[in-house]
């Protein structure tokens, strides 16, 4: 019985002594990283708030709605853009927002607040501005998967047609690439 333990050490310690020899010095060998990859992108949004089903006119304030318009992306490229909204209690507008390109479309929610200019008097609507937050939660093609958040600032001449800057910072799934290296 005590040769065959010895017979089994032996056995094992020259398995260990072949699987050195193997991989001689100087050996490549492949390493996995992820890669992911952040982009900033600027859009230049033009849309207008779309009168509600039975009508053919947006009268101000509207509580809640859809609007659409063109939007220009950067490294994205242009595209149309959709949004819903609704007004808050606080005064702040929230909603969803989608923006299809060519290759695919960007997705996710946003909280304007209005800025000191908008005017008060829903009998005198007029020109107003907001600043607020853009949270991206998805995309679908080439922007599959894709995250972020953003800010965005917004005019509008009447409280229907509004033109918004949005500053984006998207980041990109990870991508894992192989790397050979020398040891």
């Amino acid at each position: 019985m005590r040769r065959i333990y010895l017979a089994a050490i032996a056995i094992a310690a020259s398995s260990l002594a072949v699987a050195i020899v193997v991989a001689p010095a100087g050996a490549k060998t492949k390493h996995k990283t992820k890669v992911v990859t952040t982009v900033k992108v600027t859009c230049h949004v033009s849309e207008a708030i779309v009168p509600p089903a039975g009508s053919d006119e947006v009268v101000p304030p509207v509580n809640q709605g859809q609007a659409y318009g063109s939007a220009t992306c950067g490294s994205l490229g242009s595209g149309v853009q959709s949004a819903s909204m609704v007004l808050q209690e606080s005064g702040d507008t929230t909603g969803t927002w989608w923006k299809y390109f060519k290759t695919g479309a960007v997705y996710g929610t946003y909280d304007l607040t209005p800025g000191a200019s908008l005017p008060t008097n829903p009998a005198n609507f007029a020109a107003g501005s907001y600043t607020g937050t853009l949270v991206v939660t998805g995309g679908t093609g080439a922007e599959k998967r894709v995250t972020g958040t953003g800010t965005s600032a917004c005019n509008t001449p009447d409280s229907v047609h509004f033109s918004c800057t949005e500053q984006l910072k998207l980041t990109l799934p990870p991508v894992t690439t192989t790397k050979s290296k020398k040891h």
